[in-house]
């Protein structure tokens, strides 16, 4: 996959492990040498989609329950994703 950049944040994208058009994209990347997974919700819902994930995450963490880990989170313009996407809103959770 390529290299891109969101904010401040530096991603190489290594392999889309899932998608599900119209709505999200989760990606296997590197982050500052270390090997994250990364979900870009978009489209209609996005925001909702996204803030039920991170609470779930939340909800894991404050119940002392083995899970991933919240990184980093914010809101990308779609013309900052890879153009293969075809992301068909302005922007991505």
């Amino acid at each position: 996959m390529e290299k891109f950049f969101i904010e401040s944040l530096a991603l190489e994208l290594l392999e889309e492990v899932r998608v599900l058009p119209g709505k999200r994209y989760v990606c296997r990347a590197q982050k500052s040498g270390q090997e994250v997974y990364v979900k870009f919700f978009y489209g209609k819902g996005s925001e909702r989609y996204f803030n039920r994930e991170k609470t779930g995450l939340e909800l894991l963490v404050n119940n002392n329950f083995l899970g991933p880990v919240l990184i980093e989170s914010g809101t990308v313009e779609g013309s900052g994703l890879p153009q293969k996407w075809k992301v068909s809103t302005h922007a991505s959770y």
